[in-house]
């Protein structure tokens, strides 16, 4: 896995532009109401740089990405800045998405992946080892301090921590679609879905640990 911000970019872009995920993307933007894009756990951008260069951007009016990490917010923020924003107002803020705590040891599994870092967190059950950055700490707070509209499309990827948010986010459960990395048994998920977000479904499923979940009161044609 990437191990710095160049190559975490390049590697999430390549990633983002092919499929399954332009998949995940053309559903989305079939829906020409959409015109904002939340990015939970932006990392380095990457996603925000696969968007511009599909050509998406043109069809949104406000990008808001969070990233508690320094390092990957500043980088995220050159790349956003880079981005021709003429249509499109892309906000970034340096805090992570939780809520019950404001910070939390951050920890990773040992293999340098600059996209694999997770809080510390007891109630989750990890099977991979857990190893703490003990000098990294990330800054915590709930979205809905943030934003103030509602959301269509919510892109989560927080290495565990989504659980956690899904269960407690307000706003979240009111947009039009939600981009999800599933970070525990698939089974759970089905469960999961129908206990904290009833009025949603999943609309697509990569196969690999990525799901599209729609909102039922949105119409595709």
């Amino acid at each position: 896995m990437p191990i710095d911000q160049n190559s975490h970019l390049e590697y999430t872009i390549n990633e983002w532009t092919k499929e399954p995920f332009t998949k995940i993307l053309e559903i989305i933007f079939s829906d020409k109401t959409v015109t904002n894009f939340i990015d939970i756990g932006a990392n380095v951008g990457g996603v925000i740089k696969a968007l511009h260069t599909l050509n998406y951007c043109k069809n949104l009016k406000k990008i808001v990405c969070f990233e508690p990490d320094n390092d990957n917010y500043n980088y995220l923020t050159d790349i956003c800045k880079n981005i021709n924003t003429q249509n499109v107002d892309i906000i970034c803020y340096n805090i992570g998405i939780y809520y019950g705590i404001n910070e939390a040891q951050v920890c990773g599994t040992g293999d340098g992946n600059i996209g694999g870092y997770f809080i510390y967190d007891d109630s989750i059950s990890r099977e991979h080892q857990v190893i703490p950055y003990k000098n990294k700490i990330f800054k915590l707070d709930n979205i809905e301090k943030y934003i103030d509209f509602e959301m269509d499309v919510v892109k989560i990827d927080i290495e565990g921590s989504e659980i956690n948010v899904l269960e407690n986010s307000t706003i979240i459960k009111n947009s039009k679609f939600i981009i999800l990395e599933w970070h525990f048994n698939a089974n759970r998920l089905d469960e999961f879905i129908l206990k904290n977000l009833p009025t949603f479904e999943i609309l697509y499923d990569t196969g690999n640990t990525n799901y599209l979940l729609k909102n039922k009161k949105v119409i595709l044609s």
